[in-house]
Order: structure tokens, then sequence, then C-alpha cells
């Protein structure tokens, strides 16, 4: 353990909390796989998911009944940020786990999975431990003024122009989007998981 990571393992609590909320009895349990090096993290992810990580940014993840990250230089111990982009995969490992405990279904199929939703719902889920996550990607996506065109539903929808346009704006989008539907309420999150399965 060092302090990047001894952040990481002390918030672990509030998002078991943060989980219980959202999905109380029904919350999924999750292995949690925490990494100081890349080459350990990259071994990893291959033995896993049977695949190599998807490039060279590609710091974590979530699947179901687990979650991965590893250290990174451009997430420092400790920010809020960086807390938030693990408990970002987090989220996306309850809603896997669910919809395939629940209802025997694969959350990341072409029939079910929508990017915007499936990354809007894992910022929501960050947003739960520090409202200020949205509102850096507000203010993000304000900094954007003239440079960007904003996103399509129908872009946010499909897999190739959410992951291969302008990713990052896609991700800001659908965070706001998916905080506007639920609001500030957490217990909308698994309705809409089964309303989707």
């Amino acid at each position: 353990e060092n302090a990047w990571t001894g952040t990481v393992i002390s918030a672990l609590p509030a998002f078991e909390k943060i989980g219980k909320r959202i999905y109380g009895d029904k919350l999924p349990p999750l292995r949690f796989f925490l990494f100081r090096e890349h080459d350990g993290y990259e071994q990893f992810y291959q033995a896993a998911f049977g695949m190599p990580i998807p490039g060279p940014t590609h710091d974590g993840t979530g699947n179901r009944g687990i979650a991965v990250y590893r250290q990174t230089s451009q997430r420092h111990a400790g920010e809020p940020e960086t807390i938030g982009n693990v408990l970002h995969e987090f989220g996306h490992a309850w809603a896997n786990s669910y919809v395939a405990e629940r209802h025997g279904k694969d959350y990341l199929s072409p029939a079910l999975r929508r990017p915007y939703l499936d990354e809007g719902l894992a910022d929501y889920v960050a947003s739960l431990h520090e409202p200020e996550y949205l509102t850096r990607r507000r203010q993000w996506i304000e900094s954007l003024k003239l440079k960007s065109t904003p996103p399509k539903l129908s872009s946010l929808r499909a897999f190739d122009s959410f992951y291969k346009g302008d990713v990052e704006l896609n991700y800001w989008v659908s965070a706001l989007l998916v905080a506007r539907m639920l609001g500030r309420s957490p217990e909308k999150l698994v309705p809409l998981l089964d309303a989707l399965a």
C-alpha cells in the first residue's frame, strides 16, 4: 500500500454505503483489484477479460462481479476526481452484476447496451460520493463553447460513435443526462435497470 492506493482503500466503506443506498439488500457482491503498477494491471486484465486493455490511458473497468483499477500519474492521490473515477468502475460492475443476477441478461450485450446510459449511470454513482463530480463535467462542457458540436442522442446510443467520437464530451454529456433523469433519487436507478432488462 502507498499514499495513492491507501486513499482508494480508505474510500471503500463509503463506496459500500453508496451501493447499499442504491441497491439495498440487492447490492451485488464484487471483488475489487487495485494495482500499483501498469504491468501487473495489464497482465491481470488480459487474464480476467481475455483481451488486452483497450489503450494506454485505460485505467480501470467494472464488469460482472469485478472492479479493477490501477494507479496512474494522471490521477493524483486522494483527489476527488481520482476517487470518483474508481467509484465509476464500481457503478459499472454493480449494474452489470445486477442485470445478470436478477434478469439473466448481459448488460453489455448489443441488445441492452447504450453507452450514454452505461457511462452516465457510472458517473451518477460517482457523484453520490461527491456531487461536485457532476459540476466539473458541466464546467468542462461550458469551457468547450463553440469548439465542439453537442452530440446527438443517436451518436450517444451507438458504441462506435460514442467511443470513437469526441469521447470525453460524450462522457460528460451522458453524466449530466443521466443525472437529469434520476435527479436526487438514486433509488430510481434499480427500476431503470429493471426496465432496460
